[in-house]
C-alpha cells in the first residue's frame, strides 16, 4: 500500500469516525428533548459553556 493509499484510507476512517460520532450525539439529543429532560437549548448553552472553558484552559497553557 502506498502513501496516498494509507492517506485515503484514514481520512475514510476520520470521516466515518465523525459521521457515526454525529449521528450518536444527534439521537441522543433527540431522546433526551422527547423525553423532556433537557431541551435542545440547554445542551447548546452547556456545549458553549464547555468550549468556552476549553479554550480558555487552552489560552492559559499558552500563556505558560
Amino acid at each position: 500500500m502506498n502513501k496516498n493509499d494509507e492517506q485515503n484510507q484514514s481520512g475514510t476512517t476520520i470521516r466515518s469516525l465523525v459521521t457515526t460520532l454525529i449521528y450518536t450525539t444527534e439521537a441522543m439529543i433527540n431522546i433526551l428533548e422527547r423525553n423532556q429532560i433537557l431541551s435542545r437549548s440547554e445542551i447548546i448553552e452547556e456545549i458553549r459553556s464547555m468550549r468556552e472553558a476549553a479554550e480558555s484552559q487552552r489560552s492559559a497553557l499558552d500563556d505558560d
